[in-house]
């Protein structure tokens, strides 16, 4: 059908019946990752994470996978949400919105009170039921554009050749901090000033994590520490640098149809005979790095941990959110490392 040949009722009569679809097709969409995710599928084909699979499988974009997951788990609660956004009656930014009060004795008063209603209108009358709330950390992706030459000849005597030059990726990031933080930040400028006399923050935070990282990460560390043979749930320095070596930095899990799942967020070091069974600590062999979330699918498998749900996103990694509504936490740099250091074996 051409567009263009149809009358102006006709045009606006098809695009209400798409929206309506549109509407239907979404609803069917967030009912079908709620019961993905209570069967816990997506871990089980190699992904640490519902969002990841959203993002990496399904092809959503960072903010429409999250959004449709916080909806996922809101008519988890509240399955009456899943009619109204059906009918239209609540748009799906609406239910992301209202899901942290939906254990609240109000929530089906702030329910009704939000059918009908604009994004801002149900943050409006959201607002003062959590007042003490903070923005979220937030890194967003730019794009910024090369500086202009200015030593360019004012004649050309020949056509240049054309170029096209990428402009700089670079990322803004936003965070609120405390009283702790900020006189951390001041005296590791005081440190560093001889090296980075104007104080950015960028050249303070890159070289603090640089040092951080050359200190902690398995990857780096010197190696000075012995072998040790005695059983203990401990695994040592030295297999730790090894597992992290062969391993890649990365989860080695790998599903049924041969995926692995390669996340570089959240690892831990796991015993592939658990430790409980007799497994070694001081055989890397019997160590692998695994994700969180692979972590504790493998311990579920084994019978030696409770089923326990996995967040929304293992992070991240880099997003650009549109709204604050949209934004999701990220974890700290180090965080992979810590985990490594502080993870819980079996």
């Amino acid at each position: 059908m051409e567009l263009k040949n149809i009358s102006n009722d006709e045009l606006l009569k098809h695009l209400i019946v798409l929206v309506r679809q549109e509407r239907e097709d979404t609803a069917a969409v967030v009912e079908h990752l709620a019961e993905v995710d209570r069967r816990d599928l997506v871990q089980k084909r190699g992904y640490p994470s519902l969002f990841e699979y959203c993002v990496k499988k399904l092809g959503y974009s960072e903010p429409s996978a999250y959004h449709r997951i916080r909806a996922a788990r809101a008519i988890k609660k509240k399955p009456d949400l899943l009619t109204l956004l059906k009918t239209g009656d609540l748009h799906l930014e609406a239910i992301v919105l209202l899901h942290p009060h939906l254990d609240d004795a109000r929530a089906e008063e702030l329910v009704q009170r939000a059918r009908g209603k604009s994004k801002r209108e149900v943050e409006t009358f959201l607002a003062p039921l959590s007042p003490r709330s903070e923005p979220r950390d937030v890194i967003r992706v730019l794009a910024v554009a090369p500086e202009p030459i200015d030593d360019m000849p004012l004649f050309e005597t020949a056509a240049p050749a054309p170029t096209l030059e990428q402009p700089e990726l670079r990322s803004q990031l936003s965070f609120t901090a405390g009283p702790v933080l900020l006189k951390l930040l001041n005296g590791a400028k005081g440190l560093l000033w001889h090296k980075f006399p104007e104080g950015r923050l960028e050249d303070i935070f890159t070289e603090s994590l640089r040092v951080l990282m050359e200190s902690k990460n398995p990857a780096q560390e010197a190696a000075s520490d012995r072998q040790t043979r005695s059983r203990t749930r401990k695994i040592p320095k030295w297999i730790r640098r090894q597992v992290w070596k062969r391993d890649r930095g990365t989860c080695v899990y790998q599903a049924a149809d041969g995926r692995r799942c390669g996340s570089r967020t959240g690892l831990e070091l796991d015993h592939i005979r658990p430790w409980a069974r007799g497994g070694s600590s001081n055989d890397p062999a019997n160590i692998r790095l695994l994700c969180r979330a692979h972590n504790q699918l493998m311990a579920r498998r084994a019978g030696l941990q409770r089923p326990e749900k996995v967040p929304i996103a293992a992070p991240p990694m880099i997003r650009a959110p549109a709204t604050a509504d949209e934004r999701v936490s990220f974890p700290s740099p180090s965080a992979a490392i810590s985990a490594v250091e502080n993870s819980g074996v079996r």
